[in-house]
């Protein structure tokens, strides 16, 4: 039930940065925490080096490859 296409779901950074808590918010409520867990998740998150990870550049490169942002120059509708 925790693999595959149909367990995906894909969300706007922006959307997550802009919620109070930020992308540690979004994602605990991504995982239906209790809101004084999430809390707590959230306020001792780490906050070092918020640059992308090699790792996760490559999944953004394998992404845009699958479901390319453009299509010969117009927005994908996919």
């Amino acid at each position: 039930a925790v693999f595959g296409r149909d367990a995906l779901r894909v969300e706007r950074f922006e959307d997550a940065t802009a919620r109070p808590g930020g992308v540690v918010a979004q994602f605990c409520a991504a995982l239906g925490l209790p809101d004084d867990l999430a809390k707590q998740v959230t306020d001792s998150a780490q906050r070092e080096n918020e640059s992308m990870s090699l790792l996760a550049g490559y999944a953004l490169d394998a992404l845009n490859h699958a479901r390319p942002l453009f299509v010969n120059g117009s927005p994908n509708p996919q």
